[in-house]
């Protein structure tokens, strides 16, 4: 688990700086939004596995990145300490959310196509056109 966790952060370390090397960038400031993984962490004096499915660690001081839906803002977020009369944070574990969420799920925006033949199984709620004019509206575009 530790190793697949270690080469999931080299292969978006790697992407980040081929980006920035093919845009002609500094990259400035790291930021990883680790999300969905299980890392071992010590929590309550015990070392634990720590799955995180849809959250991201938010321990005191570390920032963060939550992406917004699409056409929305997204935020840079940095975990905060609030004293041990909070324990709110300690019983999540330091958790916060990793992303924007979403009112529909994949298939039922997409619709459903067979994987063999590309034929559309399904219509989905959500087109091209429909995409485009949401992103027109919102100023995106």
């Amino acid at each position: 688990m530790e190793l697949a966790g270690r080469y999931a952060y080299a292969g978006r370390d790697w992407a980040c700086e081929r980006v920035a090397r093919i845009l002609r960038a500094n990259i400035i400031e790291e930021i990883h939004n680790h999300h969905n993984f299980a890392w071992k962490e010590r929590h309550f004096d015990k070392d634990l596995w720590v799955v995180r499915k849809g959250a991201a660690p938010a321990f005191p001081g570390q920032r963060g990145f939550v992406g917004g839906s699409m056409g929305d803002l997204s935020v840079i977020l940095e975990g905060l300490d609030c004293g041990t009369e909070n324990q709110q944070q300690s019983r999540a574990l330091y958790s916060t959310v990793h992303g924007a969420g979403r009112l529909l799920g994949r298939t039922q925006a997409k619709g459903k196509t067979d994987r063999k033949t590309g034929k559309q199984l399904t219509q989905g709620l959500i087109n091209r056109e429909a995409h485009d004019a949401w992103i027109k509206r919102v100023g995106h575009l």
